[in-house]
């Protein structure tokens, strides 16, 4: 399992982390040039997460899976609750991270160009740790026997590097 991540993810390492998105609890996370492609901007590798996830330096957690159901700490709005896409606590930290002022949108551009992908990690049952440079990292940790974890989705070629319940396969 860990040569077939490790492959997977090997196409990272170079890249920069653009850009940010996500569709109720899932968290992409998009590395590398965009191309236009039918009105959209198609990333080289989209990394969709549905896994718990975290990003940490070597001294703290920054934000992860579960912040998404809290509440974002410049979020007055009393009406918010729990799963609600805007004003949680992960778009807010995502943003600070990422040096974007867009706390509130699905999508997080980032005005970094120092988040490049230095090094890839994986583990036995599909978990693997992204690092990035300035000590940040990216860890996803599958946690159940069950449905998928997450997926490497590669614009050139056009292909679905997929990690489910312990098992990995490709889709072209």
């Amino acid at each position: 399992m860990e040569i077939q991540v490790l492959s997977a993810l090997q196409g990272l390492v170079g890249l920069q982390l653009t850009f940010v998105k996500s569709a109720v609890d899932m968290r992409s996370f998009k590395f590398g040039d965009s191309k236009s492609e039918d009105d959209a901007q198609i990333p080289a590798y989209s990394l969709h997460v549905l896994c718990p996830w975290r990003i940490q330096n070597d001294e703290q957690i920054l934000t992860g899976r579960s912040d998404y159901y809290k509440q974002a700490k410049q979020n007055s709005n009393t009406a918010w609750k729990p799963g609600d896409v805007w004003g949680n606590l992960q778009n807010e930290r995502l943003a600070i991270m990422l040096g974007s002022d867009d706390r509130d949108q699905a999508t997080i551009f980032s005005s970094r160009s120092d988040l490049v992908v230095e090094s890839v990690a994986a583990d036995a049952v599909g978990g693997c740790t992204i690092k990035l440079s300035g000590g940040f990292h990216l860890l996803l940790f599958p946690d159940s026997s069950e449905g998928e974890a997450w997926r490497l989705i590669s614009r050139e070629p056009r292909s679905h590097f997929v990690m489910e319940a312990g098992e990995s396969y490709r889709l072209s």
